[in-house]
């Protein structure tokens, strides 16, 4: 017995929209009902750590959120903001909801301890101090 499976090909016109609306983000976040973006971020490497600046503008402190798992350290944040207005006649009301999150692999020899972070005229400022590396080396003789 043969298997054949039978597809109808699609207009150009229904794929050329599709692969428009597939890549655009402001369908997906428009059609997903939110509003999404991703931060910029700089990365500077220093000798004793790592710092990382992320353009987050209009959030507030309570708003971010930063998780470190398994040497993955994601920064986030969601922001929902409700406006009602009640008039005699009618009620008018407004909402938007905010997020982001990025995600950035570690690498060895990151004292994740005191990792600290604060936010400052929208920009997350992130120090990853470095650990001595000699120092966790533990050497042993052979006899």
């Amino acid at each position: 017995m043969t298997l054949v499976k039978y597809r109808k090909r699609p207009s150009l016109m229904n794929t050329f929209f599709d692969d428009v609306i597939a890549r655009d983000s402001f369908f997906k976040d428009f059609l997903n009902g939110e509003s999404a973006f991703t931060p910029s971020a700089n990365v500077r490497e220093t000798e004793k750590s790592f710092e990382i600046e992320l353009a987050a503008p209009g959030f507030d402190k309570k708003d971010l959120n930063i998780e470190l798992n398994d040497r993955v350290l994601t920064l986030s944040a969601a922001k929902e903001e409700k406006h009602e207005n009640e008039e005699e006649n009618y009620t008018f009301r407004e909402f938007s909801y905010s997020t982001f999150r990025r995600s950035f692999n570690l690498p060895e020899g990151i004292d994740e301890e005191n990792i600290k972070a604060k936010y400052e005229n929208g920009i997350l400022h992130v120090s990853l101090p470095k650990t001595d590396l000699e120092k966790g080396v533990r050497r042993i003789s052979v006899k």
